[in-house]
């Protein structure tokens, strides 16, 4: 498609080989991503950004006319949901190091000490704690980080087995996520599921309510298993016991109530943004007035002149999921996705079914 009626510009362009190379970037990706994790053990987010860049330099000389290539791609970040995406990393890496910085895990460690939860019991309290906090964070990824360190060690001085542990942890924190209003991936996955005939969003409530029973279902059973495998057998030692109390703080609890709102406002309102907004200015001032926390945990200047706190590093964690989210946006479209038009596909055509008007060459 080079034209649209009216005199409108389009934005398709073809390749040497047809079609199919536009399937360039995501094998790229796909080969190159595998093969730093397999061969060189590189885990983090930087290795997929660097698999995206070389994968889209990779289809650049199978295109055609060259000149609108990057054009074509760029143009896939300026819609709504692509938009919505990065901006909803910023917001949940705030909320994660509130919660972090606020101790709510240590709140849950120094409540399974109060309640004498050990061995398999510890495990399947970290499953559920862990389910908890993902639940608030929104970003698997993003939970791992905070809940990891901090129920890692005790558990294993509890008497918990370390594979099983960590299984319990991992598995409570994708379980969180799946049943969080606020997750990152359900939202990206409704705003980007539209009903054919209408071109609405899926509802989120609905997608809720049909995904929970399934859920829930695996999450007893995992419960179970963790509870019958998750014990070492080990006597307690009172003097470790003693060192995790001495560790735990109670008022990370506390932190739950950030955590109540989000949820609440994101499953009602259905807007995650405005929950996350209320549920990290509430979150600031109850860590400050409950002492969880103190102001210049927020935001302050060192004697090096940087900016440390709640809000600077909050904001800055993320860095990295957003720039591998961007370049990944960027590799799908170019693979044909929706909104870009690169294989024949104009942008403006979705912005039309939307009922927003499209000036020519716009």
């Amino acid at each position: 498609m080079d034209s649209l009626k009216g005199g409108e510009q389009g934005y398709a362009i073809e390749f040497y080989g047809g079609k199919k190379m536009g399937m360039v970037p995501i094998v790229v990706y796909i080969i190159i991503s595998a093969g730093l994790a397999i061969f060189f053990q590189v885990y983090s987010m930087k290795g997929l950004a660097v698999a995206s860049v070389i994968g889209l330099f990779a289809d650049f000389f199978f295109v055609k006319e060259k000149a609108k290539y990057w054009k074509v791609i760029i143009k896939g970040l300026t819609q709504f949901g692509n938009s919505k995406l990065i901006f909803t990393f910023i917001l949940i890496g705030l909320f994660t190091k509130l919660l972090t910085v606020g101790n709510i895990g240590s709140g849950f460690v120094w409540l399974s000490t109060q309640l004498g939860i050990t061995g398999s019991g510890f495990v399947v309290f970290m499953f559920i704690a862990s389910t908890i906090i993902s639940m608030g964070t929104g970003a698997p990824i993003a939970a791992v980080f905070a809940v990891v360190p901090i129920f890692y060690p005790p558990g294993i001085m509890l008497g918990a087995k370390a594979a099983v542990l960590v299984g319990a942890i991992l598995s409570g924190v994708f379980f969180g996520d799946a049943m969080s209003p606020s997750s990152q991936v359900i939202n990206t996955t409704i705003d980007t599921q539209h009903d054919k005939q209408t071109h609405k969003p899926a509802d989120l409530q609905a997608v809720m309510k049909a995904r929970s029973p399934y859920l829930v279902g695996v999450a007893l059973l995992s419960a179970i298993l963790f509870y019958m495998s998750g014990a070492t057998g080990a006597v307690i030692n009172p003097a470790k016991l003693a060192i995790i109390n001495q560790n735990a703080d109670g008022k990370g609890l506390f932190m739950l109530i950030p955590i109540v709102i989000l949820l609440v406002i994101s499953f009602i309102k259905k807007d995650l943004f405005l929950g996350l907004s209320y549920a990290t200015v509430i979150g600031l001032i109850l860590g400050v007035v409950l002492g969880n926390f103190q102001m210049r945990d927020i935001l302050m200047a060192n004697r090096q002149h940087e900016l440390l706190g709640i809000l600077t590093t909050g904001t800055f964690s993320m860095t990295d999921i957003i720039i591998s989210s961007i370049l990944l946006i960027i590799v799908w479209h170019d693979c044909g996705g929706r909104g870009v038009g690169m294989l024949g596909h104009d942008v403006r055509m979705d912005f039309k079914k939307e009922g927003y008007p499209i000036s020519n060459g716009g």
